[in-house]
């Protein structure tokens, strides 16, 4: 089964698209998929006003969204030791939930978790989670229906 469109101009026989239509929009038309970025390292949080941004971002690898996030403001990559007053670089750790901390460089058994200082601090959601939670409620739907669409239990304390 084959199946032909024909634009209306081209049923005329007017081949100057008097509808404005031409071949470079209709390259453009059909969305935001279309106008989506491709690399995570280009999208800042402006460009979420496309879903598919958004949403590109925070599928990506915990490591990704780390950087991301780093790049982005919204977690520091470096900290002064609350203990000693050195200064504190975030490290990869493979034995911590979200695969990262700061580590003192002055005294290297002075440790804190990765999202300290940070909106994410007190919560043991993924940064994904929280994000996509988050997004769900700034676009006006209910306490439920965020739960709902971001999979998080309406009835934890994570709501709250």
């Amino acid at each position: 089964m084959v199946i032909s469109f024909k634009m209306a101009s081209e049923s005329h026989g007017d081949s100057s698209s008097s509808s404005g239509i031409t071949n470079d929009s209709l390259k453009y038309c059909g969305g935001g998929f279309r106008k989506r970025k491709q690399n995570v390292e280009e999208i800042t949080i402006d460009d979420f006003v496309n879903p598919w941004n958004f949403f590109h971002v925070f599928n990506q690898s915990d490591e990704v969204v780390m950087n991301w996030c780093i790049k982005n403001g919204l977690i520091a990559s470096e900290l002064e030791c609350p203990t000693c007053g050195g200064q504190m670089k975030l490290a990869r750790r493979g034995s911590k939930a979200t695969g990262f901390s700061f580590r003192c460089k002055t005294n290297k058994t002075h440790e804190v978790a990765s999202r300290k200082f940070s909106f994410f601090e007190n919560s043991k959601l993924t940064i994904q989670d929280i994000m996509v939670f988050v997004k769900s409620y700034l676009e006006g739907h209910t306490l439920f229906m965020t739960s709902k669409l971001s999979g998080v239990n309406y009835k934890s304390t994570a709501v709250d």
